[in-house]
């Protein structure tokens, strides 16, 4: 990061770990809760991580594609991880994300140049606080 006080930038490093912490835990508790909908058994999830544990990603796939059962494997666990990476992104911007990008200059005192939504909130407020 550029040490200057004038240059801008964003916290993208933290909005990456925050959408990743964020889309983990939300992705294990949404598949643990919802592995078990649906009129297919597909048996408990441990039995599939064991099974990958002991075996290759591709005869973990071979047998999926065996059984016929690779479409609920993508339904219960692919989509819900892409929606759920996708909110938690959205939520990770909107918490950190600043428009304009953040700056290492602070105001100490003295009049502000507002600008946009900032400038019509603080108008407001004075004409009705009477200046």
């Amino acid at each position: 990061m550029n040490n200057q006080p004038s240059v801008r930038y964003q916290l993208w490093p933290q909005i990456l770990l925050l959408t990743l912490a964020i889309w983990i835990a939300s992705s294990v508790l949404v598949i643990r809760y919802t592995w078990s909908f649906g009129d297919l058994e597909l048996g408990p999830i441990s039995g599939h991580f064991i099974y990958l544990w002991d075996h290759s990603w591709k005869q973990y796939m071979r047998e999926i594609i065996d059984a016929r059962i690779h479409f609920h494997i993508i339904a219960r666990f692919g989509l819900p991880c892409f929606l759920l990476l996708a909110a938690s992104f959205c939520f990770s911007l909107k918490l950190l994300w600043k428009r304009g990008g953040r700056e290492l200059a602070h105001h100490v005192s003295g009049p502000i140049l507002l600008e946009g939504k900032q400038a019509i909130r603080h108008a407001r407020y004075m004409s009705r606080k009477g200046f």
